[in-house]
């Protein structure tokens, strides 16, 4: 939970800066400094690593997994919020076209791509991908591993040549990638290693203490490493991200840090984090233009930083609250009673 709060907020600082950019610009674009682009980059695929962990795993510790209730528990999980994000920029893209609907076709047409995770400009307002800083494209991945784990179930618990043969695809995949629809495999390798992590801890006996002084040393030295990297996501790279996503999911929490209330605080709301920085960016520098572009420096703007990111948690931890976590609970009741059942002693 800590490490997904702090790769949210990664993510937020991404964009916070291309924003800068954007407005002086005009051109939504690569941040100029490696640092900044690897926050946002880093951050996205970890989430993934974490995705492929946490299902590989339930995949190779269960002898059967209920896949109606695993898929629903997803459905209430990413859709809700979603909806709630496509709103606002449904609201925000007719405020800014007048509320005056061209084409009723395409503007249907629109809403469904969105829908789809093919977010595009709605009513032909161009900035509403803008609007959630083009997030969303990462939901599509993440709806195409969920929809492959009977596939992935039956690799991980097949023989071991299979096994390789399969790992060797992804990399290849990964090397060479392919695109279909808008979706790159080379993606497909983080998912991966998030598998690879749950299935290693699984069938290895390892007692060495991951979470002492000297591994998180070593584990801040590699996330220096990783940030400061020029070369964003190339295969020297991602390995460098897959050890240190080994380290913290073999216990080590960076001096304790990991395990701060605050930070774990911070994890629970970092689907809200995510998906709705972008809102509260486009909100403050595009709606209400906080800042005067023309003027400000870069150095200027980020004294700001502090302020919005107080915004963007807060914005944040309401939605979890009200949006995100009954939602969840609702998600898991049909899961929690049938458990019930089962667990209860017959006469």
């Amino acid at each position: 939970d800590g490490l997904r709060g702090f790769l949210a907020f990664s993510v937020f600082i991404h964009h916070f800066v291309i924003t800068y950019y954007w407005k002086v610009d005009g051109v939504w674009r690569r941040p100029e400094s490696d640092i900044y682009q690897n926050f946002g980059k880093v951050g996205v695929v970890l989430f993934f690593m974490i995705t492929g962990f946490l299902f590989i795993d339930r995949l190779i510790s269960k002898k059967k997994v209920n896949w109606f209730f695993l898929f629903k528990s997803r459905l209430f999980r990413i859709q809700p919020l979603y909806f709630f994000a496509l709103i606002i920029v449904l609201i925000l893209s007719l405020k800014n076209t007048n509320f005056q609907i061209g084409d009723w076709q395409s503007f249907f047409k629109d809403i469904v791509l969105w829908l789809l995770f093919y977010g595009r400009s709605i009513n032909e307002f161009a900035d509403s991908k803008r609007i959630i800083a083009s997030v969303d494209w990462t939901l599509k991945y993440e709806w195409l591993f969920y929809l492959s784990l009977p596939l992935i179930q039956l690799v991980f618990k097949s023989k071991i040549l299979t096994l390789m043969i399969f790992f060797c695809g992804v990399f290849y995949l990964f090397l060479y990638p392919l695109e279909v629809l808008g979706i790159s495999s080379k993606f497909f390798l983080y998912f991966l290693f998030g598998g690879l992590t749950a299935y290693l801890l699984k069938t290895l006996r390892n007692d060495f203490n991951y979470d002492s002084t000297s591994v998180s040393i070593a584990t801040l030295i590699l996330i220096l490493i990783i940030t400061l990297y020029p070369r964003t996501l190339d295969l020297a790279h991602s390995i460098l991200i897959f050890v240190l996503f080994f380290l913290i999911t073999n216990g080590n929490s960076i001096f304790g840090i990991l395990r701060w209330k605050s930070c774990r605080v911070l994890g629970e709301a970092s689907y809200s984090i995510y998906l709705l920085h972008g809102i509260v960016l486009y909100v403050l520098f595009t709606e209400i233009e906080l800042v005067d572009f023309k003027t400000a420096s870069f150095i200027e703007y980020l004294t700001i930083l502090p302020i919005v990111s107080i915004i963007v948690v807060i914005f944040s931890c309401l939605t979890f609250l009200t949006i995100e976590q009954p939602f969840i609970k609702l998600g898991k009741s049909g899961v929690k009673k049938k458990q019930n059942t089962v667990s209860r002693p017959t006469n």
